[in-house]
């Protein structure tokens, strides 16, 4: 367990848990973020998988169990699926289709850009999958703690794209995610912040790994499409938050630019004139 500096008690009952259990471990420290506590974590584990719990969710009953009945010898990471629970504890989503299958890496990375697929579900999320740990230490994977927005994301693409091995991928639910407005993503919408930003520079590190390992066209036009996609949500937001804002339109440009080129922004631009653009154009 990482206490990242709570002041709610949280630190409390996380020492009352090792009193209780000595397989639990905690972790205090000073606040610095989602991404230097995972980090943290990462750096501690000792078992030869490992999983994420957010602080307001919880796993749900047989999760564990379920992850464990599909590892196999020839994969690295196991994709499930969550339920979102509302304030309440009224469930307001969950899986519709139902299948268990073992799927390729590229398939994998594809699965990451498609929120509307075969399941409905978008499926970047770090926190409903298990991961072989030998993988991330030989390779070195950790969150990158410049990114604030979609660093789950971008973990999940750069451990795929280091395995390369086959995925298994099952809409079974493990995982329940609390709807919470106070959350810190919430937060990053209400006004403008800079770190929201740090999606674009996530996106293009992303395509800049999967485009180190396949040579799949569709692949690598979706995660490409897939920058101007968040390129305009990002603008939108700044539209709305801080329209005057010069610095942060520069750096929305520069940003996009830097990571695929002027030429295939104006592109973009033009097909959303035209109305031909889509994030799965291929």
């Amino acid at each position: 367990m990482i206490d990242d500096g709570s002041s709610d008690g949280s630190s409390d009952i996380c020492d009352e848990y090792i009193a209780k259990d000595m397989r639990f471990r905690v972790f205090h420290r000073e606040n610095h973020g989602v991404s230097c506590a995972r980090n943290l974590g990462l750096s501690e584990l000792r078992g030869e998988w490992f999983t994420f719990v957010d602080a307001d969710d919880y796993l749900l009953e047989n999760a564990l169990s379920t992850y464990i009945n599909h590892i196999t010898e020839d994969i690295d990471l196991v994709s499930a699926y969550y339920k979102k629970i509302d304030d309440k504890g009224n469930i307001i989503k969950q899986p519709t289709a139902q299948y268990a299958k073992k799927i390729s890496f590229e398939e994998a990375l594809l699965d990451q850009y498609d929120p509307i697929g075969e399941s409905g579900y978008f499926n970047g999320y770090i926190w409903d999958k298990l991961f072989r740990t030998s993988v991330m230490r030989e390779h070195n994977i950790r969150f990158n703690e410049q990114i604030h927005v979609k660093e789950d994301g971008l973990f999940i693409v750069e451990f795929i794209c280091k395995s390369r091995r086959n995925v298994y991928l099952t809409t079974e639910a493990v995982y329940g995610y609390a709807q919470n407005e106070s959350s810190v993503m919430n937060g990053l919408h209400k006004h403008y912040n800079p770190k929201y930003l740090t999606d674009i520079d996530a996106c293009c590190l992303c395509y800049k790994a999967i485009s180190e390992v396949t040579k799949d066209i569709h692949l690598l036009a979706l995660s490409k499409n897939f920058i101007y996609y968040i390129h305009r949500a990002v603008r939108g937001h700044i539209v709305h938050k801080s329209p005057f804002n010069i610095i942060a339109w520069w750096q929305l440009f520069a940003k996009t630019i830097r990571g695929t080129s002027a030429g295939f922004l104006l592109k973009c631009y033009a097909q959303t004139i035209t109305g031909k653009f889509t994030h799965k154009k291929t």
